[in-house]
């Protein structure tokens, strides 16, 4: 076990114990202290490691004790403190300000909202007006905590708020925006807004707000038909800004810059993952997801498998330090798991995809194996958080990895057109151009409809199910990381001194 290993894993373990119970963050560390150097040698090298794992445990007590308190639940306004209360919330409360929008359809927006208590709130308003984060928004409606005990058909949803911080939802009868965000973040929804406005113009749906969506993140623009069929083929990865997106962004870049040295290539990757977070929105989640997938890749660029392995665990072990209650956020749970994944097995199955297939582009099989690779790693936490199990996933994969770097430069392709319509070039003069730019998208639509369409696409499962599942996915990955670490050599190649 690689020093930064330990330090990460005991790092993990104590912020899970202080997020579930903070009394016990002190004993819990001085604990895992102890346990760290009486463990006998031949179970745990000595030196370095056992100090590693004093270190995080020992960090995170730290952070706890001298940090903000971690919230074991989001606090409720007013009269919302008991567990079945709801109330009525009048445009005269203070302004509540919009966190997200992620969804529009249906005649309602769905939106989170951070009221002035810092309450995070899952707001199903109207339609209208359109509203992009950083507004200030005066509402009316009625606020209902999360339900303690929900029905077994809403309890996957209730958990996923819960772990994402909402405290509660509103159902807005009237909304009146009270002020808009001139911030830095304020002006790139704005601009991402127009992005998806030139998308729109451009393609026809519902290839535009799946472009929108996978180009900057506009995931509310979405068909929500269309998004049900992405989930049910296993394939929401594809549209989500996450490490396993960004994954896929940094390695077709990879492949695509694979004929410059490796530190030129290494500026581009960093160059293309921080240009792509920042026009995606730059939201927490999405930044964590960047953060991680970058510096993995880059450390892989050195050469050596094991230093991006170091890295993704340093990050993680800082990640749990600035916030430890992160450790419960999926998407830190999956971003991580994905650029392991993605570390562990991208390079080693895209070899033996390229044995078994040579005729195969790089390209192409970069992206296969980075987003296969991701999927087999995120499998045990996307069976544990969601309780879903999509049997036609892999096959599904298979089709629709190798057009996401097409995908992905399609949608690009179609904002300057989108453009030129909206300067007033007639729609014929770009027609050709836009018939090829709308190609793929029809097609990652066809695939996920079709996968989808199959008998028994995707399961439900109990509760019981879901963790046994989750349990022996999460052994198979184990022991397929064990079985990768034994067959091969810790450096991969040597790195060039360009």
């Amino acid at each position: 076990m690689a020093r930064s290993h330990a330090l990460a894993g005991a790092a993990i373990g104590i912020a899970l114990i202080a997020t579930a119970a903070p009394q016990l963050t002190l004993p819990a560390a001085a604990c895992a202290t102890v346990v760290a150097f009486v463990i006998p040698g031949r179970w745990l090298p000595a030196g370095g490691t056992r100090v590693a794992i004093a270190l995080g445990a020992c960090l995170i007590a730290a952070r706890v004790v001298v940090g903000p308190p971690i919230p074991a639940a989001q606090g409720l306004p007013g009269s919302l403190a008991g567990a079945e209360a709801s109330t009525r919330v009048s445009e005269s409360t203070p302004d509540a300000t919009v966190e997200a929008v992620t969804r529009r359809a249906g005649g309602r927006q769905a939106s989170l909202l951070r009221l002035p208590d810092s309450t995070l709130v899952y707001a199903r308003l109207p339609r209208y007006p359109e509203l992009v984060p950083g507004d200030r928004v005066a509402i009316e409606g009625r606020l209902e905590p999360l339900p303690v005990e929900p029905d077994p058909d809403i309890a996957g949803w209730v958990g996923y708020l819960r772990r994402s911080g909402v405290a509660a939802t509103l159902e807005a009868s009237t909304v009146r925006v009270a002020g808009r965000g001139d911030d830095p973040a304020a002006r790139l929804a704005q601009l991402r807004g127009t992005a998806g406005d030139l998308l729109a113009a451009a393609l026809p749906e519902p290839q535009a707000g799946l472009a929108a969506g996978i180009l900057v993140g506009l995931r509310e623009r979405v068909d929500p038909g269309l998004a049900r069929d992405f989930t049910a083929a296993g394939l929401t990865h594809v549209v989500a800004i996450s490490g396993w997106n960004i994954a896929i962004v940094a390695g077709t870049c990879g492949a695509l810059a694979r004929r410059l040295s490796r530190r030129r290539r290494s500026l581009v990757i960093a160059a293309v993952v921080a240009t792509y977070t920042l026009f995606a929105g730059a939201s927490p989640s999405v930044v964590r997801a960047a953060l991680m997938a970058g510096v993995a890749l880059l450390a892989r660029e050195g050469g050596r498998r094991a230093g991006a392995s170091r890295a993704l665990a340093l990050a993680v072990a800082l990640m749990l330090l600035v916030d430890p209650a992160t450790v419960l956020d999926p998407g830190f749970q999956l971003s991580a798991a994905a650029t392991g994944g993605l570390v562990a097995w991208a390079g080693p199955l895209g070899g033996r995809i390229e044995r078994v297939a040579p005729r195969i582009p790089g390209t192409v099989r970069e992206s296969l194996a980075v987003s296969l690779s991701a999927q087999f790693a995120t499998l045990p936490i996307v069976l544990l958080d969601f309780g879903r199990l999509s049997l036609v996933s892999p096959v599904a994969n298979l089709a629709a990895a190798p057009l996401v770097p097409f995908v992905m430069a399609a949608a690009a392709f179609a904002l300057p057109l989108g453009v030129l319509l909206g300067a007033g070039v007639p729609p014929i003069a770009v027609s050709v151009p836009l018939a090829f730019a709308s190609l793929p998208l029809a097609l990652l639509v066809a695939i996920a409809r079709a996968a989808a369409a199959m008998p028994y696409a995707s399961l439900e499962l109990p509760p019981t199910v879901a963790l046994s599942g989750a349990a022996l996915a999460a052994l198979l990955v184990l022991a397929a990381a064990r079985a990768g670490r034994q067959a091969r050599p810790r450096t991969i190649e040597r790195p060039s001194r360009a």
